[in-house]
């Protein structure tokens, strides 16, 4: 199989994308939609007093991807971030609403922007966002446009 860049990559013999796989293997109260109820100790493993994260209406396979960070998280021993994972559920349910585009996996823009805009590069004493379609500034870190 090759994908959009051009890149061989192999496929599982159950031709089976890794975070269904990964969700399948999730104890059931974790796989959502909504997280928290049935899960018996969420209040101790969850941040900011959360009763629960809706992952419901989200494009596949964000809610999958989500389901699985949380689990993760918990099992790791971190504190899970409710707080985080219901805002950007919520940014992507908003982008889906009103028929912007967005990335679809998480990880296509997770790492990306940050590392490449004046977010990422704060430490390296940039002031300005060396995106060039930053235009009139940054959507990612509200930056200026590079200046020449």
């Amino acid at each position: 199989m090759i994908d959009e860049h051009d890149h061989l990559r192999l496929r599982s013999a159950e031709h089976i994308d890794p975070i269904w796989r990964l969700w399948e293997e999730l104890p059931a109260q974790w796989r959502g939609p909504v997280l928290g109820p049935g899960i018996g100790n969420w209040a101790s493993i969850t941040e900011n007093d959360w009763p629960q994260l809706d992952l419901s209406g989200l494009p596949d396979p964000f809610a999958a991807e989500l389901a699985w960070m949380a689990h993760w998280q918990a099992s790791d021993g971190t504190r899970v971030s409710v707080l985080a994972m219901a805002q950007l559920a919520n940014m992507i349910r908003r982008a889906v609403t009103e028929g912007r585009g967005y990335a679809r996996r998480s990880g296509r823009w997770i790492t990306t922007p940050p590392q490449r805009c004046r977010a990422g590069s704060i430490s390296a004493g940039a002031r300005d966002c060396p995106l060039p379609e930053a235009g009139g500034g940054c959507t990612h870190c509200s930056a200026s446009p590079a200046t020449p």
